[in-house]
């Protein structure tokens, strides 16, 4: 006679990936490389200015255009990624073409009351880039079945040590693309200023899968609950947002330059769609095969950021350049959850205070630094730069990112080209499922390493 197990429907939507900490430190990150000019010295341009890219982080970078401009961007990403999962490694690598900037500056001199230029800017750069590819396998004790909050009435643990093969595959894409509208100025070559209005669009795919495949000595056995089983899940999250930027750069001495720069909290509406499937092939257990889709509509608040900068300008006969340092302070358990709006049912309502509670718990406050140089000899422009960018999470188990950037370019009086290389190194820790006994979660370590290249092309006039 078979056996009957229950999916523990009533729990499904838990295990919804929308939603989550890792959603609200993805959408709360930023990323400052849309043009190869602001990529090639690591993101380190906020007590420079002049170039479109910088504007997504201090808008007084419109204080130091002294022309009009129209510029645009593509990039090409390739990204590979080492998993131990185990004791078994595993190495996978992807690449893809992307689209960076595009970007117009309308710029007016002024001859009077101390104003000597005024700068309006319009285009959109994107400032978070999701793509990923993940996979890994590997046998150790243990099954996704321990998990309570998608299977109900199993006892385990006769078969705890058992090793079971296992295999997991992530595929993500998608990026945040900011629409501003920003108007800076220059006061008597010593003040710059800026404001923008961000319109953020959000756009997030991934699709899950994990399987599980018991060992031969039990592929025959009445009492084990399974031969195999597939879980996977696909959403998509779509969006929109609105934030206010303003920055301002003070010019001392020696051309010596301080600035700082201040980010709204970013408001999203958002909705998630998605699609759950969880098949189990069992010799003597009846599992309903589970499939769950929907959509759900919500609110979310990125943190404030706040950007510290300070810089030098510098010449020598045909040789000029800059030496930018740039500091950002970002609190992360600030950013928040709002299911209320569009939903009065209680479950979504105790779902909004438990992922709130796991925002303030479980993130910290993250300090981001970037260094970047140009050097410029006659036409031509050679940068490099890098970055430590914090983890957001306080339990250790993603560390730092380092960047690191090398970039070159030509300019005329009329129009340019930049070229940049872009190296990210990230390490985390990622787990299939959580068991009920939560030692007994399997962790996947995961090294990331990619490799951005950028062309920007400008016409000055």
């Amino acid at each position: 006679m078979k056996k009957y197990i229950v999916f523990s429907l009533i729990l499904i939507p838990a295990l919804i990936f929308g939603q989550t900490l890792e959603d609200a430190v993805r959408y709360s990150k930023s990323t400052y490389y849309s043009t190869a000019r602001t990529m090639g010295v690591g993101g380190a341009f906020g007590a420079m200015g002049g170039d479109f890219g910088a504007i997504s982080y201090n808008p007084a970078a419109l204080g130091n255009y002294w022309r009009s401009e129209f510029n645009v961007s593509f990039g090409f990403n390739n990204g590979n990624s080492k998993t131990d999962f185990g004791k078994k490694n595993k190495t996978y690598s992807d690449s893809k073409f992307s689209f960076e900037n595009i970007g117009f500056v309308t710029n007016s001199h002024r001859k009077s009351n101390g104003w000597k230029s005024m700068s309006f800017a319009i285009g959109m750069n994107k400032i978070a880039n999701f793509n990923s590819t993940v996979n890994a396998s590997g046998s150790n004790p243990g099954s996704v079945i321990e998990d309570s909050r998608l299977v109900s009435g199993v006892d385990y643990s006769p078969w705890e040590d058992v090793l079971i093969d296992k295999d997991l595959s992530i595929y993500e894409s998608g990026g945040i693309n900011e629409l501003l509208f920003a108007l800076g100025g220059n006061y008597d070559k010593k003040f710059i200023f800026g404001v923008s209005v961000g319109i953020p669009f959000l756009n997030f795919y991934t699709t899950r899968e994990y399987n599980e495949k018991a060992p031969a000595e039990l592929q025959e056995d009445d009492d084990f609950y399974f031969r195999s089983l597939t879980y996977q899940e696909d959403y998509t999250t779509v969006g929109v947002g609105l934030n206010v930027k303003a920055g301002i750069v003070y010019i001392l001495p020696q051309d010596f330059r301080i600035g700082f720069a201040m980010h709204s909290p970013t408001s999203y509406s958002l909705k998630d769609n998605y699609d759950i499937k969880f098949n189990v092939d069992s010799r003597n257990y009846d599992f309903d095969p589970l499939d769950n889709s929907g959509y759900f509509n919500y609110k979310f608040k990125t943190p404030w950021k706040f950007i510290f900068s300070t810089g030098k300008l510098f010449r020598s006969g045909d040789m000029a350049g800059f030496v930018n340092f740039d500091a950002e302070y970002v609190n992360y358990t600030s950013a928040r959850y709002n299911f209320r709006r569009s939903s009065d049912d209680p479950y979504d309502l105790e779902n909004e205070k438990i992922q709130n509670e796991k925002i303030r718990e479980d993130l910290k406050s993250a300090f981001n630094f970037r260094i970047g140089s140009e050097l410029a000899y006659k036409a031509y422009r050679f940068r490099a730069g890098a970055g430590l960018l914090d983890t957001p999470f306080s339990d250790g188990g993603y560390q730092a990112d380092i960047t690191y950037s090398l970039g070159f370019g030509y300019r005329s009086n009329n129009y340019y080209v930049d070229f940049a290389f872009l190296g990210t190194n990230n390490s985390y820790s990622y787990f299939p499922y959580i068991a009920e006994q939560t030692e007994r979660s399997p962790s996947v370590d995961i090294t990331k390493h990619n490799n951005k290249f950028t062309i920007t092309t400008g016409f000055k006039f």
